[in-house]
C-alpha cells in the first residue's frame, strides 16, 4: 500500500485550464472517489497521478516519492480505463499474463497469480474466452485482474462502471466495495454517478471547472456542504433551493420567500444581524426534510401537486408553488395526486443557508459556518503557461506503457 500526495498541481491545454491549483492527499489503504460534471478535470488529474498527462505546475508524490517527471512504467500504479482497454484477439489469460511477461516475470510465478487472480474476481472459468465472448461486466473483471497482476502500488479507477446497465452497475459496484475491503488497497476512482460516490467512498472530493471544491467523507459532504455546488451535486432528486432573505419577526427568526416563509433555527439569530439589510441568500431544503403542514397553517409554502412517481419504497413529488418548482420525496406509497393543493414546511435544524452572491454556505445542519470560504473564480486565477508538449494520447496507445 501507498500514499499518494498532490501538491499545487495545475494542467493548462492552450487557453483551457483543466486542473487548477489542486491540492490532494490520500492515505494507504483509502479509496478516495473523485466526482463531478462531464470536464470538471477529474479525469485530466487521474491521469496526471498515472503520468498519461505531464503537469504544467506542482508535484505528484507516492509515499514520499517524487514521481512528477517518471513515466507512467516506473510508478507502479494499476489503472482501469473507461474502455477496458483489453486486447481483443488475445484470451482472458493472455490478457492476464501479458504484462508480466513484458516484463520478464518468472513465468511460473507470474501463471500462479494469473490463477489466483481469476479466482479472486471469478473469471477462472473464462480464462479461454475472448473479450467479444464476455459480458460487459466479465470484462471490466479481466480489466482490474490485469491491474491486479501487477501488485501496483496504487489503482486507480476511470468510470470503470459507466458501460454497464443498472442491475450490472450495482452488482459490480459491490464487487468493487469487497475487494477494497480484502486488498486494503489504496485506490482513486473516477465517476460522474453521485450513488457511485456515495456508497464506495471513504472520502469524495467534488471537482468544477478544474477546482477541488471540497474533500471529505460522504456524510461530512452532504450535512456540511462548503458551498452551493457541492450541495446540489451530491443528492437525487438535488437540493431545493430558494433566493429570498432572513430576519427576524414576531415568530422569531424567519426566511422569507415569494409565497411564503419558513422558520429558521432560532441560533441564526445573530449570524441574520451580521448580514446587510435586505442581503439576498438561498435557503436549501433537501427532498427528504419537507413535511407536509395543515393547510390553515401560517408557516410554510402553498403549492400544487404536478407530478407524482412512485418507486415502490419511496414516491417522488413535483410539487408547483408560485415559481418554484419543489422536489419533495415521501416514503413509501403516497395518495397525494396532481392538482392536490398541499402546503410544506421543514424542520428548522435541517434547513441550508447560502450566500446568494459567492455561493458559499453560511449555515448547515451540521452548524454555522463562521467564517465561509470564498469559491474560488475560475475566471479569476492565473495560472502556469500553457503546456507546449503533443497533444495527449488515446488510452489504447499508452496501455504497454503502465504494463511495462
Amino acid at each position: 500500500m501507498s500514499s499518494l500526495q498532490l501538491q499545487g498541481v495545475w494542467k493548462v491545454f492552450g487557453r483551457h485550464t483543466a486542473v487548477r491549483n489542486v491540492h490532494l492527499s490520500v492515505a494507504e489503504g483509502e479509496m478516495v472517489v473523485l466526482v463531478g460534471p462531464s470536464g470538471c478535470g477529474k479525469t485530466t488529474t487521474l491521469r496526471i497521478v498515472a503520468g498519461l498527462e505531464t503537469v504544467s505546475a506542482g508535484t505528484v508524490s507516492i509515499s514520499g516519492r517524487d514521481v512528477t517527471r517518471l513515466p507512467p512504467g516506473r510508478r507502479n500504479i494499476g489503472m482501469v480505463f473507461q474502455s477496458y482497454a483489453l486486447y481483443p484477439h488475445m484470451s482472458v489469460y493472455r490478457n492476464l499474463m501479458f504484462g508480466a511477461q513484458i516484463r520478464h516475470e518468472p513465468k511460473r510465478e507470474a501463471q500462479e497469480r494469473a490463477q489466483d487472480v481469476a479466482r479472486v474476481l471469478e473469471i477462472d472459468q473464462l480464462l479461454d474466452r475472448r473479450p467479444a465472448q464476455l459480458s460487459g461486466g466479465q470484462r471490466q473483471r479481466v480489466a482490474l485482474g490485469r491491474v491486479l497482476m501487477r501488485r501496483p502500488d496504487l489503482f486507480l479507477l476511470d468510470e470503470p462502471l459507466s458501460n454497464l446497465d443498472a442491475a450490472l452497475r450495482t452488482e459490480v459496484r459491490g464487487e468493487l466495495i469487497r475487494l477494497h475491503r480484502r486488498l486494503e488497497a489504496t485506490m482513486i476512482y473516477v465517476t460522474h454517478d453521485q450513488v457511485e460516490a456515495m456508497t464506495m467512498a471513504d472520502r469524495i472530493g467534488v471537482m468544477s471547472h478544474g477546482i477541488l471544491m471540497q474533500l471529505g467523507s460522504p456524510e461530512e459532504l452532504y450535512e456540511a456542504p462548503r458551498n452551493i455546488f457541492v450541495a446540489g451535486f451530491l443528492g437525487s432528486p438535488k437540493i431545493n433551493t430558494f433566493s429570498g432573505r432572513v430576519e427576524v419577526a414576531g415568530n422569531g427568526p424567519l426566511f422569507r420567500l415569494q409565497g411564503g416563509w419558513l422558520p429558521v433555527p432560532p441560533s441564526w439569530r445573530s449570524l441574520i444581524e451580521a448580514l446587510a439589510n435586505d442581503q439576498q441568500v438561498t435557503l436549501g431544503v433537501r427532498p427528504e426534510d419537507w413535511r407536509s403542514a395543515s393547510p390553515s397553517a401560517d408557516e410554510g409554502i402553498a403549492g400544487v401537486v404536478d407530478i407524482v412517481e412512485p418507486l415502490g419504497g419511496e414516491t417522488i413529488v413535483t410539487v408547483t408553488a408560485d415559481a418554484s418548482s419543489i422536489r419533495w420525496r415521501v416514503g413509501g406509497r403516497s395518495e397525494l395526486s396532481a392538482g392536490t393543493s398541499v402546503r410544506l414546511t421543514a424542520p428548522a435544524h435541517r434547513l441550508y443557508l447560502f450566500d446568494a452572491r459567492t455561493g458559499d454556505a453560511l449555515a448547515t445542519p451540521a452548524g454555522q459556518v463562521a467564517h465561509a470560504p470564498t469559491a474560488p473564480r475560475p475566471d479569476l486565477e492565473e495560472g502556469p503557461a500553457p503546456d507546449t508538449e503533443e497533444p495527449t494520447v488515446r488510452d489504447g496507445d499508452r496501455v504497454r506503457e503502465l504494463e511495462t
